[in-house]
């Protein structure tokens, strides 16, 4: 068995130059790296003894290689699609986990579950907060402030996030959104913005969250998983926003 594995990891080292193991360049190429340490494990897992008599764990770690090189490609090749899918998941669990905190679900007047404010996340979640942000982060801000790690580089990127995109676009839509699946005004819309601002602290509440998350977004999130990054804590602010914007 040594010298099986001995011969496989030598194969492998070989030929590793010839698979192209170049940086990633704007999210576009994806390291085979894990598809890779997949490859080896199963061949060291067949001179074993063949896959059938493969010990089951080492089964399984070959299916989480494979598993996670397969979801890391899918994120790598389809972004919007990604985006889309991964926040509009996001927000409606999200939305559903906040009907049962604030009791939406079993108020005297409310059914049991409120489909059309649901609805109103998973879209705000799917079309903006993953499509449009995939674009907006990914290539707007990079050709606006370019694309290093420098500290004034992130900076820049977080508070034109926080100061100018959430205040007047990211949040807004959120109640625009709202406001045409609940048939009321963009006039109304906004005069529930202000009041969440004035009286519930919306903002605060956001720039506390989102400040030290941004800056690990623009600093050491990869670009390509930047947005499901942001996806995983908004499913928290989700929850915040849903219950003050009822």
């Amino acid at each position: 068995l040594a010298g099986s594995a001995a011969a496989v990891f030598a194969h492998a080292k070989t030929a590793r130059p010839q698979q192209g193991l170049g940086p990633i360049k704007s999210g576009l190429a994806v390291s085979p790296t894990i598809n890779d340490s997949s490859s080896s494990l199963r061949r060291l897992v067949q001179l074993r003894g063949g896959a059938g008599a493969a010990p089951p764990t080492a089964l399984k770690a070959v299916a989480a290689a494979g598993l996670l090189g397969a979801i890391n490609n899918f994120y790598v090749s389809f972004p919007y699609a990604a985006a889309g899918l991964t926040c509009g998941v996001k927000a409606s669990a999200a939305d559903l986990i906040a009907q049962r905190r604030g009791g939406a679900m079993t108020g005297p007047n409310q059914p049991k579950f409120q489909f059309q404010r649901n609805l109103a996340y998973v879209l705000y979640g799917a079309l903006y907060q993953g499509m449009a942000q995939e674009y907006v982060y990914n290539h707007v801000y990079p050709a606006i402030f370019g694309e290093g790690v420098s500290l004034s580089i992130v900076l820049s990127k977080v508070f034109c996030d926080l100061l100018i995109q959430t205040t007047l676009i990211t949040l807004p839509v959120a109640y625009f959104t709202k406001a045409l699946l609940y048939r009321y005004s963009f006039a109304e819309a906004i005069h529930r913005y202000w009041n969440d601002i004035k009286y519930q602290g919306l903002l605060k509440k956001y720039f506390m969250l989102w400040f030290p998350v941004q800056m690990l977004t623009f600093s050491v999130v990869p670009q390509h998983l930047r947005v499901t990054f942001i996806a995983a804590v908004s499913f928290f602010w989700i929850i915040i926003l849903s219950t003050i914007a009822r």
